[in-house]
Parts: C-alpha cells; sequence; structure tokens
C-alpha cells in the first residue's frame, strides 16, 4: 500500500460521499496504519497525510415570522394543541432535542426554573411565557 493509493481512494470518496464521510474514513484508516507501522515496524503510508477538510454547515433556524406562524397554528383550546404550545415553547426556549421531548417524564420538568435538571442536557422548561396555558382545561393558571 503505497500514499498514492492512499489518496485515489480518499479522492473517490470526496467524489462519489460527503466530505464528513470521506474524513470519517481517512482517520479509520490512518488509525490502522499507525497500529500497522509499529506492530510490523515498517513506514507508515500516510504519515504526513492531512485528511479531508470537513467546511462547516451552518444549522438552518426558523425566522421569526415562521415560528409565529407553528405558535398560531398551536393556538387552539383542546388537549394536543396545548401539548404542541408546550413542545414548540421547549423546543425554542431550552434548546432540547426532539427525542429528548419523546423520552421526558413529566417529574423532569420543572415549571419554575430555566435552568437545567438533573442530567447532562436535561433541561428546564420555559412555559412561563405569556401565552402557555395549562395542559389539563381542568388545571388552573
Amino acid at each position: 500500500m503505497r500514499v498514492g493509493h492512499i489518496r485515489e481512494w480518499i479522492v473517490s470518496l470526496l467524489d462519489t460521499r460527503s466530505d464528513g464521510y470521506a474524513n470519517n474514513q481517512y482517520r479509520s484508516v490512518q488509525q490502522f496504519f499507525k497500529w500497522y507501522a509499529a506492530e510490523e515496524e515498517v513506514p507508515n503510508p500516510m504519515a504526513g497525510m492531512n485528511p479531508p477538510v470537513v467546511p462547516e454547515q451552518p444549522v438552518p433556524v426558523l425566522r421569526k415570522e415562521q415560528l409565529a406562524a407553528l405558535l398560531k397554528a398551536c393556538s387552539g383550546e383542546t388537549f394536543v394543541d396545548r401539548r404542541d404550545t408546550a413542545i414548540l415553547y421547549m423546543l425554542m426556549d431550552a434548546g432540547v432535542r426532539r427525542a429528548e421531548i419523546a423520552d421526558m417524564l413529566v417529574d423532569e420538568i420543572d415549571l419554575d426554573l430555566r435552568k437545567p435538571a438533573s442530567g447532562a442536557r436535561a433541561a428546564g422548561t420555559a412555559l412561563s411565557r405569556s401565552g402557555a396555558r395549562p395542559l389539563s382545561p381542568s388545571t388552573s393558571t
């Protein structure tokens, strides 16, 4: 295996796959050759090579008008409307991920504080905004 072989392979990955995938494959093979060179006491063919560059990709963010339209769509009085409003406020204010909301238990939500609960990414809600309503119509505000 020579440097030229590895470069050709990386170029073919860059032509057919994402930059991130090519970078990941490069780093995996780099570790293998690092180990192989140490075990067999042979030169590492990847020594001095640089990994493919992965450009930063900005995360798309909703505009204020889009958020307002989402909140308006959830402005009804039904349980589902109130639930959806609470979910939107959680996503907007606490920065939780959708999987974290799906796994969240009622006991993990602190309606009074805006600081993280236990856990690395656990977060309190921001349901104290004007417009946030109790989920149950029988619960007082």
